[in-house]
């Protein structure tokens, strides 16, 4: 065995281990080595659960040792004399001769000490590591890309993406255990079945590592991408947007699970209760955030969540809203629909009989024309001088541009005053020549949302009337992403079949983009965020999409400092720099506006401080028996996101608060055990749930479950579908 080490640690492999029942430990220490035709004492015992098998030590036979070589798995081992327990992969006592003794009489306490010891361990799951200045002079994060032959769209779009904070803090964290396996990219033999994200994460891993390199190269990257998408294949020249889309949307199908209609229905009424509860508390607000403020010890015991009550109905009501088939997953859902999906809110008002139809859509970038300066500055000076919209309207031609329609349409909408317009890209091969002088980019988000005249071929299928009339249409944001991709339409395809680039400089914020004006009001709550700071962005020159060169800029999240990625060269820029470059796909990060996010987030920190200090006083004796499981996905959103939402388990937890039966193998990946007071706490400030101290099998849901997959195998048509959008 081992040389046995002075201090206790916590070791993961305890939770698949168990003390001997049948027998006190006194009767094991008069027996002989249970390995046949052995006469030596007994020193160790095998706590592997259903082993429990006694062995001699290194100074006779040392099957102990054997025991554990033949049998990796059973590496937890007790020293009968000693009373200590020795892991022989981790290399520690992982338990004293007084932590058995206070065990040793229930054989369930210890698996309430593994619990206790994990759920002290996960807290460390709430505190984000800070930069230290061996980060910022290591270079991290600054190694450049190869081109491998015109895949400079390729290496723009990656180093963009991985300079969006809470995506690869993500793959860093949550794919940590690919580390020791994908080592060297260069050196790493992919398959066609590789999945892009584990190559992803592992090109994540030398891009952000200690050891700093000048550049390395994404062949891995590409060659797997191509194998699923053809159109990337060879060296011609590609849209670095385009394949942003395509490469998030891989990721997207990766790393997705279903959300069933019950995880859907509970998200909906939760959303509404916080909606409604938002509205209304103002006043309370303030008081809890004092409250808060000036506790500085463990929450107390009448610290209830305040929307409990409707939190159990919600809950309540999905156990009987469940069936394990396809009709019944409502979406998909992943780190990147977490991360980069936002909703548009789509309504149309019928001019005839003004009934109003609205549909919602998902997007995951915006994409912008560009107005010409000159409409622009048309616009403006008419409404500085006071004249009305209709004026406007009869003075403006009714050619292949679209400003007559946006008037018109403003007017049938509201009859308000003119904001600005929205303009068609029909007017050819010589669009070029009227771009001239400088749009800023809340001009071009005022275009998107500008409403829209729907007339003509486009006239709308009004369901009261049952009639193509004419109708307006608007768009507002229903809900906001945290990473918010904005391109810009700056290629264009003329009438005859030629490519021309739009080159009108687009002036753009590098903090406090603010979208508030283009949120449905029903949909803006008093503490969301709605203001954008810029992370990345990348930059096209040249003069067609056909021809050109993609560079990235970044703004490195552990300096601060903005850097220019030209392919293998990586140059740092000043903020003057960044804004004089001509943008063609931008990436905002959510602004973190919320104190109260950093009060609850202060909150947190000092109650794990305080059950830290307070296990640490009672020297490891301390036991916190009372332990609730949470999504570490939910975790991950609190740390990273300007608002995590209401908890959802409904990850790992079926209806009934059982595992989800496809979740029973993988359960300690997607669950932690956290102490009952912190989850406590955390309920009373986000709701949700529902919570669970005890992850067991249900045997509703199991059986429903298995019954679907025998289904799967006997109807061919089930059997088809891609089960993996139902089961993970």
């Amino acid at each position: 065995m081992g040389s046995i080490g002075k201090s206790s640690k916590f070791c993961s492999h305890l939770q698949e281990c168990s003390l001997p029942l049948s027998e006190s430990l006194e009767d094991i220490k008069k027996r002989k080595c249970c390995v046949d035709d052995c006469e030596c004492e007994v020193l160790w015992l095998c706590l592997k659960t259903g082993c429990n098998s006694y062995f001699c030590g290194k100074k006779t036979n040392d099957h102990a040792n054997a025991h554990y070589q033949s049998h990796n798995d059973h590496s937890v081992q007790m020293a009968v004399n000693t009373k200590k327990v020795w892991c022989e992969i981790c290399s520690i006592i992982v338990l004293t001769q007084q932590q058995y003794h206070e065990m040793i009489k229930d054989n369930s306490q210890l698996q309430a000490y593994v619990i206790s010891e994990k759920a002290l361990s996960y807290m460390r799951l709430f505190e984000l590591t800070d930069y230290d200045e061996n980060d910022f002079a290591n270079g991290r994060g600054k190694t450049g890309l190869n081109n491998l032959g015109n895949t400079c769209y390729m290496n723009a779009a990656i180093q963009a993406l991985s300079n969006c904070p809470p995506l690869t803090r993500y793959f860093l964290n949550r794919f940590s255990y690919y580390e020791d396996e994908f080592d060297d990219p260069d050196r790493l033999l992919l398959n066609e079945m590789t999945p892009v994200s584990e190559a992803y994460n592992d090109l994540l891993n030398v891009l952000w590592s200690e050891d700093r390199r000048y550049s390395t190269s994404p062949h891995h990257i590409l060659g797997l991408v191509s194998r699923r998408l053809p159109q990337f294949a060879g060296y011609g020249q590609q849209d670095s947007q385009e394949f942003i889309r395509c490469f998030l949307d891989i990721l997207h199908n990766e790393l997705r699970r279903p959300i069933y209609k019950w995880e859907h229905d509970y998200d909906e009424k939760m959303m509404l209760i916080h909606r409604e509860k938002d509205i209304s508390s103002s006043s309370n607000d303030q008081s809890t955030t004092n409250t808060d403020a000036t506790d500085s010890g463990l929450s107390s015991e009448s610290e209830e969540c305040s929307d409990g009550n409707n939190s159990s109905i919600v809950i309540e009501e999905t156990k009987n809203n469940f069936d394990y088939n396809l009709k019944n997953v409502k979406y998909s859902k992943s780190i990147i629909s977490e991360i980069f999906d936002g909703k548009l809110r789509s309504t149309v008002k019928c001019t005839t009989c003004n009934y109003l139809s609205h549909t919602t859509e998902t997007f995951q970038d915006l994409s912008l024309s560009i107005p010409t300066s000159e409409h622009l500055k048309k616009v403006k000076q008419i409404l500085e001088d006071g004249e009305e919209c209709e004026t406007l309207i009869s003075t403006t031609p009714k050619n292949n541009d679209n400003l007559y329609n946006y008037l018109l349409s403003y007017i049938l909408w509201s009859g308000k005053s003119f904001i600005y317009p929205f303009y068609s890209n029909t007017i050819g091969f010589m669009y070029n020549y009227f771009f001239s002088g400088t749009v800023d980019l809340e001009d071009c988000l005022e275009s998107f949302f500008c409403p829209e005249h729907l007339n003509g071929d486009d006239m709308y299928s009004c369901e009261r009337c049952s009639k193509l009339r004419v109708g307006v249409k608007t768009c507002k944001l229903k809900s906001l992403p945290e990473i918010l991709c904005i391109h810009l339409k700056r290629f264009r395809h003329d009438q005859h079949g030629y490519n021309f680039k739009v080159n009108t400089k687009v002036t753009f914020p590098i903090c406090k983009l603010d979208v508030k004006k283009y949120i449905d009001n029903k949909m803006l709550t008093k503490n969301a965020s709605t203001q954008y700071d810029l992370v990345s962005l990348i930059s096209h020159q040249g003069g067609s999409l056909d021809w050109g060169h993609y560079v990235a800029y970044c703004r490195n999240d552990m300096d601060g400092c903005w850097y220019e990625y030209n392919d293998s060269n990586v140059i740092k820029r000043d903020q003057l720099y960044i804004l004089n470059v001509e943008a063609y796909v931008l990436f905002y990060q959510k602004r973190d506006v919320n104190r109260n996010m950093e009060t609850i987030r202060t909150r947190t920190i000092q109650i794990i401080n305080t059950l830290k200090e307070k296990s640490s006083r009672k020297k490891n004796n301390f036991l916190i028996t009372d332990v609730k499981y949470i999504s570490r996905e939910w975790i991950y959103k609190f740390n990273l996101f300007s608002n995590p939402g209401n908890i959802n388990n409904y990850n790992f937890l079926c209806p009934h608060g059982s595992i989800l039966p496809p979740m029973i193998n993988s359960i300690s990946d997607v669950a932690v055990p956290i102490p009952a007071r912190l989850y406590q706490y955390l309920s009373s400030q986000f709701g949700g749930g529902p919570s669970t101290s005890i992850l067991s099998e249900c045997k509703i849901c199991t059986e429903m479950y298995q019954s679907y997959l025998k289904q799967c195998v006997e109807t061919p048509d089930i059997s088809g579908q891609n089960k993996s959008v139902l089961f993970f």
